[in-house]
């Protein structure tokens, strides 16, 4: 990690996922025993406000704490020119992928965790917890300096669907107990979809056509597709439910299907209001146990970088980090944060010839975290949180044979925005440095 020099951080980092649409869904994000939408999923494992260490690490941002979080699909972040705290105009690329979600997201719009609990499954999941990333970082000037890392990450998300799906399951069933045959995909309203889907036409009927195989798949999207639009929990949509029907290839005018589902709809939901406040009491329980923003997460991670020193010579160096959060109750998270890099390059580390000399450098960091606003557990607007922190970091780098120890405090915010639109920013100062470090700011936006 690169540390502030008394100049003003200003970084722009754009992050984000390939193939889906920015706009959040309206239905609700924990669907009692049903399939959930990439989005959705985004929003139980916390994938807010995104987490890049190897940026950290090569100095990208002044951050003393790497925040431990699973990564979403396929990310890309761009810092582009602006003064950093390197001290010098930088330009920064980098992207992360995690092969986990990309192999769930290949399923289709809707993703059941149901489906991966066989041995092929959890294998999916298993790899779901490593995240590989890239970054370039590069300065501007006569001692411009080039960083090109490549990192991987391991993140153990305690109590993460992707982790204890069964035991989220069978919290949920209890609520189905309380409830058993009126909530989403009840035998009433199976029966009335399926119906609806045979009279429509969506339904092959002639096995022996081409692509048969297929067009049974996509009926088993649709009936997800609108068990998902039709709960008792929400309105009736007329206009989607009509939507998802003519856009699946139902034949003729699709209002007496929409007629017919909604009276099935209001039958449903009339009866949920009796036992609706237990179902949710049981519910509520189940998301903060499962599925709350502030879970306990393990992270380490491993990255190598190469150096292209314009003033020095260039070389290889390497790092490694650990991280931990652990909750304080629902609205608050403390982070610890370990760091080892070695051949670390600072345009400002000059040795006696004027060359750019590298560094070895450790450090340790505390961050607490107070979520100020925004739902406990994950929600369609997810993204629209606010998180307050405090953060105080100790490190020690080294150049040759001179040390310089010194400390780091912060105080920052995370504000979301909705869509999966955030702003982070960061104020600082160093103190006890050998070095003019000075006081320093960072401000990211994220999506």
């Amino acid at each position: 990690m690169k540390h502030p020099l008394p100049v003003t951080c200003l970084c722009l980092a754009i992050v984000a996922g390939t193939g889906r649409a920015q706009e959040k869904p309206a239905e609700p994000i924990v669907v009692l025993g049903e399939e959930i939408t990439e989005e959705q999923l985004e929003g139980l494992l916390d994938l807010g406000t995104p987490s890049s260490p190897l940026f950290t690490l090569l100095g990208g941002s002044p951050e003393s704490v790497f925040t431990p979080k699973t990564s979403r699909e396929l990310s890309f972040a761009l810092l582009p020119q602006a003064i950093n705290a390197f001290g010098e105009n930088q330009m920064s690329i980098g992207v992360e992928y995690n092969p986990g979600l990309a192999q769930l997201s290949k399923k289709g719009d809707y993703i059941n965790l149901a489906d991966y609990q066989d041995a092929a499954g959890q294998q999916t999941l298993f790899l779901s917890r490593f995240t590989l990333s890239a970054a370039a970082i590069r300065t501007a000037g006569d001692d411009a300096v080039g960083q090109y890392g490549l990192g991987l990450t391991y993140n153990w998300d305690a109590k993460s669907l992707l982790n204890n799906y069964r035991a989220y399951g069978a919290c949920i069933d209890q609520a189905k107990e309380a409830l058993p045959d009126h909530i989403t995909g009840s035998n009433e309203l199976s029966t009335a979809i399926n119906k609806v889907i045979a009279d429509s036409g969506i339904f092959p009927t002639d096995p022996t056509a081409p692509g048969f195989e297929e067009q049974l798949e996509k009926v088993a999207a649709v009936k997800t597709a609108l068990r998902n639009a039709i709960q008792a929990t929400i309105p009736f949509d007329r206009d989607k439910v009509a939507g998802i029907l003519r856009d699946n290839g139902a034949v003729g005018d699709v209002t007496p299907y929409v007629d017919r589902l909604e009276k099935v709809h209001a039958s449903v939901s009339s009866k949920y209001g009796d036992a609706s406040g237990v179902v949710k009491q049981i519910a509520d329980q189940c998301n903060l146990t499962y599925t709350a923003w502030n879970r306990e997460v393990f992270s380490v991670g491993l990255a190598a970088y190469y150096s292209d020193v314009a003033n020095g010579d260039d070389t290889f160096g390497a790092g490694v980090w650990a991280s931990y959060a652990h909750p304080l109750g629902p609205k608050a998270q403390v982070i610890g944060s370990v760091r080892w890099a070695d051949n670390l390059m600072d345009p400002e580390n000059k040795g006696p010839a004027g060359t750019i000399e590298p560094a070895d450098m450790w450090g340790a960091g505390l961050r607490l975290m107070y979520q100020f606003s925004g739902p406990d557990t994950p929600s369609p607007d997810y993204s629209k949180v606010t998180r307050g922190f405090v953060e105080a970091g100790y490190f020690d780098e080294t150049i040759g044979d001179v040390s310089d120890d010194y400390w780091q405090a912060a105080i920052g915010a995370e504000i979301g925005l909705g869509n999966g639109t955030f702003l982070q920013f960061l104020v600082g100062n160093t103190f006890g440095s050998d070095r003019d470090r000075g006081s320093y700011l960072s401000a990211q936006f994220k999506w």
